[in-house]
């Protein structure tokens, strides 16, 4: 595990384990309301060769440059931008090539909307990271490291849990209450779902270990897991129960499994009574859309924000919604999300097109509210 204590500066401080950024110079927004956005935005590369692009993504290839890269980031921009008026106040981001592309999109893409906080993980070698952006002070950001020694080999020769990616971790201050951020962008199931999930049970293990580290000095604390998760909330009842998943269903499996496990439910009164265990509320329970992925036919529900007892006790910040936002314009007919092509496979250097030239991403972001108990 790595820590990063977020110290602002009006330059990129490039820490051992993290990136912390501040910017610009607005006021800090405090309200009775807070939004979250969690976005996997599908490959957010800048234009500069850094060396450690995907292949399709290095400029030095030709046929990603600087002209799509500020292109690309102008989309997402706008879908970010759309989600609530004004901007959400949190953004926790996955597929952003490093603290820069954060940093960018902030100034040039949603410039006047108050962001001057971030943190971003550092992985050397990573192709991208996970990143978040506030308008909510940072009080710290950690990274954290899955544990390696789960590796098995892939139908395909490949090796499953090569590179584990890293869980981001920030505390937030509001107004004297803090709130717990984990930012995850789990291992697909490319290679075969029950082959690749000790890798997203090894992630699930770092989360879980630590909300019982903050719950333990505080029951009742805020704590939101966000991401890309690929994994839904019934994963364990889609495998039959066959094998643990990363997310657990309440009173499915071993005990033994629960901590490499985050155990989630639909019901509210539940995770309030299983606190302040690892237990966690998937607001995709109440979830009017089908979900936020779209796969080979069908629906997957992969983007999440998972909040604790500590959010649902009427006390301090609560739930209040939940949503997958889906405009018009990112999206198709029928509602599913219009992806970034990769660039130069339809001989247009942005990945042409439909909606502004070159898609989006090939996720939906999904947007959390929480309002604040005053009385």
């Amino acid at each position: 595990m790595g820590y990063a204590p977020f110290r602002p500066g009006p330059r990129l401080l490039a820490l051992a384990a993290a990136t912390a950024i501040m910017l610009g110079c607005d006021g800090d927004r405090q309200a009775d309301h807070i939004t979250v956005l969690s976005y996997n935005l599908q490959n957010l590369f800048d234009g500069i060769d850094d060396g450690t692009e995907y292949t399709d993504f290095d400029p030095s290839r030709g046929a990603w440059t600087a002209e799509a890269a500020d292109a690309k980031a102008s989309r997402v921009a706008r879908v970010i931008r759309r989600a609530v008026r004004g901007g959400p106040d949190v953004l926790c981001l996955q597929e952003v090539e490093h603290g820069r592309v954060v940093a960018d999109l902030a100034r040039d893409h949603l410039r006047r909307r108050g962001y001057r906080y971030a943190a971003v993980s550092e992985t050397p070698g990573s192709a991208v990271e996970v990143a978040l952006l506030s308008r909510v002070p940072i009080a710290d950001a950690r990274v954290h490291t899955p544990v390696r020694g789960w590796p098995r080999r892939l139908p395909d020769g490949g090796e499953a849990g090569a590179i584990l990616r890293p869980v981001l971790e920030v505390r937030l201050e509001t107004a004297g209450v803090p709130l717990h951020l984990f930012v995850n962008h789990w291992k697909s199931k490319s290679g075969g779902p029950r082959e690749t999930e000790p890798a997203r049970r090894a992630a699930a293990r770092v989360v879980a270990r630590r909300i019982r580290a903050i719950t333990a000095d505080a029951p009742g604390a805020g704590i939101i897991v966000c991401g890309d998760l690929n994994e839904s909330p019934h994963a364990f009842d889609d495998a039959g129960g066959a094998y643990p998943t990363a997310l657990m269903p309440l009173g499915a499996g071993e005990p033994s499994s629960a901590s490499h496990a985050l155990r989630v439910s639909g019901d509210p009164a539940a995770v309030r009574r299983a606190s302040p265990a690892a237990v966690l509320y998937s607001p995709w329970a109440d979830a009017e859309a089908p979900g936020s992925y779209y796969f080979r036919g069908s629906w997957r529900r992969l983007d999440h924000t998972l909040v604790s007892a500590g959010l649902l006790d009427e006390e301090g910040w609560e739930f209040a919604a939940f949503e997958v936002v889906a405009p018009p314009f990112a999206t198709t007919a029928d509602g599913r999300p219009i992806a970034s092509r990769r660039p130069g496979r339809d001989g247009r250097a942005d990945g042409g097109g439909r909606a502004g030239g070159g898609g989006f991403s090939d996720h939906l972001p999904v947007l959390l509210s929480l309002r604040r108990r005053t009385e």
